[in-house]
């Protein structure tokens, strides 16, 4: 495959008037943007940084268990009477619930996530040098 691995912007003055109804003309600050590449590189794919990333596995297993269950219980009201209500508790199984309540983990829900980042292609983006020449003193910017 072909890479261009820079680009070249140049900008230089390039003022004009303007003409204005009843007032003759107005002298506009312009500018004019010439940009240029380098030449193409054969590189290969791995070169370029496509990389195969079924060497690169990263894994994030997530194992949820929880113990629901229901329980009654008396409320009392402002008034003095009580009432018989249901209420769900939820917990997380661990060994004591396992051991009190013969609670078996097998019967727990269990939500696997499998998470797989792929690398970006780091030199398939052209560097672009832009060379400012608008003030006195031509600036030169690079970004990666």
């Amino acid at each position: 495959m072909n890479v261009i691995p820079e680009i070249t912007e140049i900008l230089t003055p390039d003022p004009f008037s303007v003409p204005v109804s009843g007032h003759g003309s107005v002298e506009v600050t312009g500018v004019r943007v010439g940009a240029s590449a380098s030449e193409p590189v054969q590189m290969s794919a791995l070169q370029a940084g496509i990389l195969p990333t079924f060497y690169q596995f990263t894994e994030a297993t997530i194992a949820l268990k929880l113990s629901l269950q229901m329980r009654q219980a008396d409320e009392t009201q402002s008034d003095g009477s009580t009432e018989r209500v249901l209420i769900p508790f939820g917990s997380h199984v661990n060994f004591r619930t396992q051991s009190t309540f013969g609670y078996t983990a097998a019967a727990a829900s269990t939500v696997n996530v499998t998470i797989r980042p792929v690398p970006p292609a780091t030199r398939l983006v052209p560097s672009t040098i832009t060379v400012n020449a608008l003030g006195a003193h031509p600036t030169v910017t690079t970004s990666p």
